[in-house]
């Protein structure tokens, strides 16, 4: 039979249109499955937190990692603000490695630059392509017993394969050996409230809310007892990428939260205080004085000193002894209150 030309276009649209619905039955549900892990690479993608050196690390991380991370050690000894953004960009430069190399050869790069973020991108990665029902088969596979960072990695990639599910994610995080549970827990929790990690506590807006300080606590005081140090400790994160955030809303918050956990808050406040004032740290610890209450100053003190240690550590790939602690609190420390705390801090976080 000859077809008219009319019938063949008919024939042809038909065709298409079936080819086109074929194809959508076998791409629609991937999308849907794995849409956490395609909305959170739009986020990352289109971060405010985007720097100029950004490109230039991710390009060289794809044929040169450890290359990538000496660039990045100059960037950030020329340009210490740049610490500011640090962590996030490492989690890109980690989602680059896994992309061009696969899990395994790009966790054979491992480098602890700007705390480990590097190796969180890379569990994220891994995670984003799992259906929830191979996550308990993966989970003691992933990372080496007693690696923290490894396993804080694993819980951003929680997030991602539970599709922001915290609930979810904090019980698989109970599966993992007790040495990397609390890691773990950090790692959801520091995805649920830092912004830098497309944090899910204002989805809408970046815009500082006045209610923000008392409906965001309720992510804690609702969680199980287990999880509620590691969910106080990264609660001050919801303001950590604000500007000009006076300091009354952590003071605010941390005095709203549970009782028992107030110091915990306070810990996190200087934590996070810490992380954007590297440059400079008395800068952070002073602005801790400005709790009234002077258990929660001295928290806030600890908190941050506890991420001055560890951003050296992270920066130099060496972990210090106590004797070069306690030199870095005789060196950087002259406020007397400060330097004790230093000391304190530099005693116990090498017998942990």
């Amino acid at each position: 039979m000859v077809l008219s030309k009319k019938q063949k276009h008919i024939l042809y649209y038909v065709s298409t249109s079936l080819g086109i619905l074929a194809i959508g039955s076998l791409v629609i549900p991937f999308i849907y499955e794995h849409r956490g892990f395609i909305s959170y690479q739009y986020d990352i993608a289109t971060s405010k937190q985007y720097s100029s050196y950004q490109d230039e690390l991710i390009e060289l991380v794809r044929h040169d990692p450890p290359a990538a991370f000496h660039r990045y050690r100059e960037i950030l000894a020329a340009t210490p603000i740049a610490h500011n953004t640090c962590h996030g960009i490492a989690h890109k430069m980690g989602h680059e490695a896994f992309e061009t190399f696969g899990f395994s050869k790009a966790m054979s790069y491992q480098d602890g630059i700007c705390g480990g973020g590097y190796i969180h991108g890379i569990i994220e990665s891994r995670f984003g392509l799992l259906q929830e029902k191979d996550i308990i088969e993966q989970l003691p596979v992933i990372c080496p017993i007693g690696d923290g960072s490894c396993y804080h990695g694993i819980g951003h990639g929680l997030m991602i394969a539970t599709k922001l599910n915290t609930p979810a994610s904090l019980s698989y995080c109970d599966l993992l050996p007790i040495v990397g549970r609390r890691n773990c827990f950090d790692g959801v929790w520091m995805h649920v409230f830092d912004l830098e990690e497309t944090g899910m506590h204002d989805t809408t807006s970046t815009t500082l809310t006045t209610d923000l300080s008392t409906t965001a606590p309720t992510y804690c005081i609702n969680t199980k007892t287990p999880y509620k140090t590691s969910c106080y400790f990264y609660l001050p994160r919801i303001y950590a990428h604000q500007k000009e955030v006076s300091f009354t809303y952590y003071q605010d918050l941390c005095e709203s939260v549970e009782t028992n956990y107030m110091p915990t808050c306070a810990a996190g406040t200087g934590h996070s205080l810490m992380k954007y004032h590297i440059d400079h740290p008395p800068t952070a610890l002073n602005t801790c004085k400005n709790f009234t209450n002077t258990t929660l100053s001295d928290a806030c003190i600890e908190g941050g000193i506890l991420y001055y240690f560890f951003d050296i550590e992270s920066m130099e790939q060496t972990t210090l002894t106590n004797e070069e602690s306690e030199h870095l609190c005789d060196t950087t420390f002259s406020d007397p209150t400060q330097h004790t705390l230093c000391k304190k801090v530099a005693v116990y976080r090498n017998n942990e």
